[in-house]
């Protein structure tokens, strides 16, 4: 009688091969840009010559929906779809904010505080809102663990010569006006 592990190294796992996987970057940087499934299928039968059915596509980019394309990695036939189509996936409002709100979050800033710094920007939104954002966005953010402090709101200062960066205005504003008032 043969045990599991025995077995397991005698044997692969055979998983079946989709016709999409040869277009798996292409897939999932569509999906990460916004791009409908529709759109997505489109893609895929135009230019590929490929069919699958709408919910082949919805668990195959559900099953990879932690991977990240970087836009050298696509395909010559994606660029040229790229050139004529855009985007219509619904886009949340607090998208072009995600890294400080996730940045707040894990600061241990409260839900209300986020808020009003949205307000601040001239975003008005909901707490509710704001939760779901946060829970869905967490899996993309555990991939990139870096803080927006050290990425995305630091640009280079200018007049700092041992190469240190500083904090957008409007977030360093925010974060000293809560340190005033934990102070207090």
């Amino acid at each position: 009688m043969k045990t599991l592990n025995s077995f397991k190294k005698e044997n692969t796992a055979r998983r079946r091969k989709l016709k999409i996987d040869k277009f798996r970057k292409d897939v999932i940087f569509l999906k990460d840009n916004y791009f409908s499934i529709k759109q997505i299928l489109n893609f895929l039968k135009v230019n590929n010559d490929i069919e699958v059915s709408e919910r082949t596509l919805i668990r195959y980019c559900k099953r990879h929906e932690n991977e990240k394309i970087d836009k050298k990695e696509i395909s010559k036939a994606l660029r040229a779809f790229l050139k004529d189509n855009e985007g219509k996936g619904r886009k949340s409002e607090l998208y072009d904010y995600r890294d400080e709100i996730q940045a707040l979050y894990d600061d241990k800033y409260k839900v209300e505080q986020i808020q009003e710094f949205l307000l601040q920007n001239k975003v008005k939104i909901s707490i509710t809102a704001i939760y779901n954002f946060l829970k869905k966005s967490k899996n993309t953010t555990e991939q990139n663990k870096s803080s927006f402090i050290k990425e995305k709101m630091q640009t280079p200062n200018s007049n700092n010569s041992n190469g240190k960066k500083e904090v957008s205005k409007s977030m360093a504003a925010f974060m000293n006006r809560n340190q005033e008032i934990i102070e207090k």
